[in-house]
C-alpha cells in the first residue's frame, strides 16, 4: 500500500508537470512534502523519490497523451481550458506576497514580462504532426529553464514551454517516444535542477516582488498561443473550468502541512 500511495503521488506530480498553471512545487505542497523535498534535493538525497519518480513518468505520459488526443478533436476547448489554468495561475505566483506592499511601479516588471512573452510566443498551440529536426539546443535550454523554475510554488514549467513555442512539440516527443529530444530535454532538466534551481530560488526569495510580477507578465503574455478561434459558450465554460481547477487546488495548498 505504501508503494501504491507513492506511485499515485508521483502521478499527481507528473500531471502537474504537463498542465499549465500547475508546477511540481505546487504538487509537493498539496502532498505536504515541499520543504522536505527541497531539503532532500539540496542534499542530493534522491533515493526516497525513486518510486514517486516512476509514478511521475506515468503521469506525464498519460496526461500528455490525453491532451494531445483532445487537441485533435476539440482544439478550441483544450486551448481555452489551458488558458483558464494559465491566467488563474497568476494568483498562485502573487499569493505569497503581501498585497499591502504592492506599488504602482510593480506594473513595470509585469509589462516587461508581458511584452517579452507576447513577442516570443508565435504560432497557436496545435497538435504537432512531425517533430522539429534542428532544435536540440533549444530543447536543452527549455529543460534547464523549466527545471530551474518548476520547483517554485505557482510557477508552471508547462507555461514556460508554451511561451517558448515548445509545449505542443514536447507533447509529441512524449507520446511518440522521440528519444533524442527526450534525452536532451532530460539532460537540461538535470542540469537545471542541480545548478540553476538554487540560483532561481535565491533570486526569487531575495527579490520576490520583482521576480513574481515579471513571471506574472510572462504568464499573461503566453496566452497568445492559447487564443481560441471561436468564442462560444462551450469555450467560455472550458475556460472557467480550467481557472476553477487551479483556484480549487490553490485553496488546498493553504491547508497543507510541512510547507
Amino acid at each position: 500500500m505504501h508503494i501504491i500511495k507513492k506511485l499515485l503521488q508521483g502521478v499527481l506530480v507528473g500531471v502537474s508537470l504537463v498542465l499549465p498553471g500547475m508546477s511540481a512545487g505546487t504538487a509537493f505542497i498539496l502532498l505536504g512534502r515541499y520543504r522536505r523535498f527541497i531539503d532532500d534535493l539540496s542534499a542530493l538525497n534522491l533515493k526516497p523519490y525513486m518510486v514517486l519518480a516512476t509514478g511521475a513518468a506515468g503521469g506525464v505520459i498519460l496526461c500528455a497523451f490525453f491532451i494531445e488526443s483532445l487537441l485533435d478533436d476539440y482544439p478550441n476547448l483544450v486551448v481555452s481550458f489551458l488558458m483558464g489554468m494559465l491566467l488563474a495561475s497568476v494568483t498562485l505566483v502573487l499569493k505569497p506576497l503581501d498585497h499591502k506592499k504592492f506599488r504602482g511601479y510593480h506594473a513595470v516588471p509585469v509589462m516587461a514580462g508581458l511584452f517579452l512573452a507576447w513577442n516570443v510566443v508565435g504560432e497557436p498551440l496545435t497538435r504537432v504532426s512531425s517533430p522539429p529536426v534542428d532544435s536540440l539546443a533549444l530543447i536543452l535550454l527549455a529543460g534547464v529553464v523549466v527545471s530551474a523554475t518548476m520547483l517554485l510554488p505557482g510557477v508552471s514549467g508547462s507555461s514556460l514551454l508554451i511561451m517558448m513555442n515548445l509545449y505542443d512539440d514536447m507533447l509529441y516527443f512524449v507520446n511518440h517516444l522521440v528519444w533524442p529530444q527526450l534525452l536532451v530535454f532530460s539532460a537540461g532538466v538535470i542540469l537545471g535542477v542541480l545548478v540553476f534551481s538554487r540560483v532561481i530560488s535565491y533570486l526569487y526569495y531575495r527579490n520576490r516582488y520583482l521576480v513574481a510580477f515579471f513571471l506574472s507578465g510572462l504568464l499573461i503574455g503566453s496566452t497568445r498561443a492559447l487564443i481560441p478561434e471561436q468564442l462560444v459558450l462551450e469555450v467560455v465554460i472550458s475556460f472557467l473550468a480550467g481557472a476553477g481547477l487551479v483556484i480549487f487546488l490553490s485553496r488546498k495548498t493553504r491547508t497543507s502541512q510541512n510547507i
